[in-house]
């Protein structure tokens, strides 16, 4: 018996380090082989007008913040540290060469993220874990051709991993307070690169109110935010707008069904969700025990009220062709008529809210869920790397409801992705 579980760890061992393995030089082999599995990217694409914003700044960062020619929907953060940091900024290849290099950091702050969740867990399957990300076409993307993305997640996880080493750190205040500082930087930083992540800085916030901690320590954070808003603050006022003045025609104009954004977003949502829900403790009787709760029949009400009001509302035929996601592409790969689209889209949304409901055990993560399904509301188009990975990243972070993470279940979300990727990489 002891030997037959011993030959079943070694085999499993050598599984794992087989992935370790082949998700590192599968994600290198993408870099150097100009890869491009969401659409964006390429010399000619997105690498292009990044470079064309760069050339933009080096002329001048302050004179140059509300420029007309500015394409980007985020603030210049990035762009300005490239300049000034960056002394491998001065050529396309120096540029992209370094954001690859920088991206590198994304999979190794998440390793100690969770290690520092999951403190007991085998370290291979913390190394699995971590590299799984490098499976999302978007994080590839953003890494390959110098995209701004994967800036916003390397502070998402220092904040994370700080706003731990706060809640650990009781007795010396004057690295608390130091703790504290680099928090609220780290966490503001964040929406600096990308605006739509304000749900970070957000949520520190309120952890630290609701905390242990002294009166004192509270308004400190306060005033740390509201000092490290303040040039966000001044952009506001610039672009009349949280958006630079280009991004604000394009992505703020008026549009029609709007209502339909919810249901897309939450479709997106639920597609990272999904294969988790399979790997709760005890997922049979979590999922029947939620069943027979009085709010899932109110949380169906709601359900059948929204699908209610797009049929009414909503549009389908005027619906734009970008943006959506996973679940709109999906059906118009296989299906050519509209109205079988629109009720399959329906049941898609149906669908994606009860596997949100099932997948939720804390109030906590549901503040998450319902920020990125009001923002969705606001962002046109609303797209699926708005989505990916930062789902990911905040599973295994700030989310309070855990998961068994073991041999099975990391090669099912190694499958998963890989297929994901697979059929990204075939459909662009």
């Amino acid at each position: 018996m002891y030997q037959n579980i011993k030959k079943k760890n070694l085999i499993n061992t050598i599984i794992l380090t087989f992935i370790i393995l082949f998700l590192i030089v599968y994600f290198f082999f993408g870099f150097y082989s100009l890869e491009n599995s969401s659409g964006a990217g390429d010399f000619d694409g997105d690498l292009a007008s990044i470079w064309s914003n760069l050339e933009i700044f080096k002329t001048g960062v302050i004179e140059n913040l509300d420029n007309r020619n500015y394409n980007d929907s985020r603030i210049p953060l990035s762009y300005i540290l490239h300049i000034k940091l960056n002394p491998f900024s001065n050529s396309i290849s120096g540029l992209r060469n370094s954001v690859f290099l920088i991206s590198l950091l994304v999979p190794i702050l998440f390793y100690v993220s969770i290690k520092k969740k999951y403190e007991n867990l085998n370290n291979l399957f913390l190394i699995c874990i971590s590299l799984i990300i490098t499976l999302s076409p978007y994080f590839r993307t953003s890494s390959y051709w110098a995209l701004g993305e994967n800036y916003a997640f390397i502070f998402i996880l220092v904040s994370f991993l700080l706003l731990n080493m706060i809640e650990n750190e009781k007795k010396d205040q004057t690295k608390n307070l130091f703790i504290l500082f680099l928090l609220t930087l780290s966490s503001s930083i964040v929406v600096y690169f990308d605006q739509k992540l304000a749900i970070i800085p957000l949520i520190v916030y309120l952890q630290i109110l609701v905390s242990n901690q002294s009166l004192k320590y509270k308004i400190l954070t306060t005033f740390f935010y509201i000092l490290f808003s303040l040039p966000f603050f001044y952009l506001i006022f610039l672009w009349e707008s949280i958006l630079p003045p280009n991004a604000h025609a394009l992505r703020l104009e008026d549009q029609n069904n709007e209502i339909y954004h919810i249901g897309y977003a939450s479709s997106m949502i639920a597609f990272y969700l999904f294969p988790l829900i399979f790997f709760k403790e005890n997922w049979k009787y979590s999922l029947t025990k939620k069943i027979f709760n009085k709010n899932f029949v109110l949380f169906l009400f709601f359900i059948l009220i929204y699908l209610l009001l797009i049929i009414i509302f909503g549009n389908f035929n005027e619906l734009p062709n970008l943006g959506k996601g996973v679940l709109h592409k999906g059906l118009s790969v296989i299906f050519v008529n509209d109205n079988i689209k629109f009720i399959l889209t329906l049941f898609g949304f149906f669908v994606s809210f009860i596997i949100i409901y099932f997948y939720l055990d804390f109030k906590y993560d549901f503040i998450f869920i319902i920020y990125f399904l009001i923002i969705s509301f606001f962002i046109h188009p609303f797209l699926q790397e708005y989505i990916d990975p930062i789902f990911f990243l905040l599973l295994f972070t700030f989310f309070k409801t855990k998961i068994v993470i073991n041999f099975k279940n990391i090669l099912i979300i190694f499958i998963y992705y890989f297929s994901f990727l697979t059929v990204a990489q075939v459909y662009y």
